[in-house]
């Protein structure tokens, strides 16, 4: 395993074990060689798969009855083995938790997973083999390294944090400020920026938490739709929005529904100049880094737009959305004010010392934004035979315009347990929202995309 770790550049698994294939014949035993019967072998036929798979015994009760009512056994079912080697090991959780509810008796299961079994043996489910996305290899050992210190507290105040985070981006770090998560840093913002009679203007669709937020604060929530053609922000109506109670606007770059981007420059040349006295310009950044032309920064830029504050997060890109730490840049003047609201002691020592590792680690991070590339190429692609729609993310998501065969595919991904955001929440009827991520999330999607007629 090391030997192919090192060939595939990947980090070096910290565990190995063996992992025995089980006998489709009977509960408990290893399938052997010379009993063909036993296992699917990689040089079956489908139609071999498919006879030994549905043949297989499984961890289910005697009576569906006694299913529904007590579940099986997925631990003692040779079925779910093999589902839980073809499969990605969330959609695998998933199935063992259908079974042990008795949500689903086991002739369904071998049915709804038939088609990832015959597809994983064919070697079109490569997602088994594919590289997958995740928390930097340094975290862990970092994180263990200062452990053992925890009946220690933390710093009062992020400061080596903050000046790590002021390198990573190019500012200084007099205008960087350090929270818990974005939802901390943007509550901070709405609370700095509440007065009688306020309001907050922003994009609909959009994140829903920008007006929990608001509201939150009692500030008024003011929205203005969006070009519902190029699935942007409409720059020209949100500066023909802007009235003198509002003090603030919140866009979000990418969009998070769209993952389309707008130009900063386009939004402090066209949309900027219109904010009231005092009103801040909240750009939601969470997914920069996955931009192809990520927003460009710098110290001078920030000291003479003091109406913009830039919202990002560790947790996309950096893969520590556990860690919760979010960051607030903007000038200093206005960083020393939203500080005034953190209370003392609030990033945790295991938080901060991941958030280093994870900083100190570019090597790690340009594999999880080339991973997303790679994911984003490979399922558009799928898209572009099939004729099916899809925005241009600059994010790790995409929203997909399945027209009129969306009832079809919703149909083919939920029986296939395939998550996905429907797009009537944002009244797009015809839209869905799939996490790209790596190539191993999506290969579920894109082979349920092959079997479309």
């Amino acid at each position: 395993m090391r030997t192919v770790s090192d060939r595939l550049a990947a980090p070096p698994p910290y565990v190995a074990y063996r992992r025995l294939v089980p006998n489709l014949r009977r509960r408990g035993g290893r399938a052997s060689i010379h009993d063909p019967a036993s296992t699917i072998l990689l040089t079956d036929r489908p139609d071999t798969v498919r006879e030994k798979f549905i043949g297989a015994v499984t961890g289910g009760r005697a009576r569906a009855e006694e299913q529904r009512q007590y579940g099986g056994n997925p631990n003692d079912c040779p079925t779910f083995e093999v589902i839980e080697l073809l499969s990605a090991p969330e959609r695998a959780t998933a199935v063992a938790r259908r079974c042990r509810a008795g949500e689903v008796l086991c002739g369904q299961c071998k049915i709804e997973h038939l088609d990832d079994v015959i597809a994983g043996v064919r070697g079109d489910g490569r997602q088994v083999a594919l590289a997958r996305v995740g928390t930097s290899p340094a975290v862990p050992k970092a994180v263990a390294g200062v452990a053992p210190s925890l009946h220690r507290p933390p710093s009062r105040e992020p400061v080596d944090l903050e000046a790590a985070i002021a390198r990573y981006v190019g500012v200084v770090p007099e205008q960087v400020v350090v929270g818990h998560g974005t939802t901390e840093i943007l509550d901070w913002i709405m609370r700095e920026q509440a007065s009688a009679g306020a309001a907050v203007l922003a994009t609909v669709p959009t994140f829903e938490l920008y007006g929990q937020l608001a509201a939150r604060n009692e500030l008024r929530y003011d929205e203005v739709a969006w070009d519902g053609g190029p699935l942007r922000h409409d720059l020209a109506a949100l500066r023909a929005a802007l009235k003198n109670d509002h003090a603030a606007l919140v866009v979000d770059i990418p969009h998070t529904i769209s993952g389309i981007s707008v130009p900063l420059s386009d939004l402090l040349a066209v949309v900027a100049p219109r904010l009231p006295s005092g009103a801040k310009l909240i750009i939601d950044n969470v997914y920069g880094e996955f931009m192809a032309h990520p927003l460009a920064l710098t110290p001078r830029l920030l000291e003479e737009r003091d109406e913009l504050v830039v919202s990002r997060s560790l947790s996309k890109a950096h893969c520590l959305l556990g860690a919760r730490v979010g960051y607030a840049v903007t000038s200093a003047g206005y960083a020393d004010r939203l500080r005034r609201h953190r209370l003392p002691y609030a990033v945790s020592a295991l938080a901060a010392t991941a958030a280093h590792a994870s900083l100190g680690d570019d090597r790690s991070l340009r594999r999880t934004i080339g991973l997303n590339r790679r994911a984003y190429a490979t399922l558009t692609a799928e898209l572009d035979r099939l004729h099916i729609g899809y925005a241009r993310s600059d994010a790790n998501f995409l929203l997909i315009d399945l027209g009129d065969r969306r009832d079809q595919v919703l149909a083919l991904l939920r029986a296939r347990g395939l998550r996905f955001r429907d797009g009537a929440r944002w009244q797009l009827p015809t839209m869905i929202q799939v996490h790209l991520i790596d190539e191993a999330t999506v290969a579920p999607l894109v082979r349920a995309l092959r079997d479309l007629r």
